[in-house]
């Protein structure tokens, strides 16, 4: 019981401090451009 309020409370403080971002990002590779979907962590 002790092991999953540790994992429950751990998953609460980190949810609370990390932040995650999904946006559309140009990108260009010989010459070409393209449109990337990138995925940004931050914690």
């Amino acid at each position: 019981m002790s092991a999953l309020d540790a994992a429950w409370s751990v998953s609460r403080h980190n949810r609370s401090i990390a932040e995650a971002h999904l946006y559309f990002e140009p990108k260009t590779i010989d010459t070409r451009t393209y449109t990337a979907l990138t995925l940004r962590m931050e914690w």
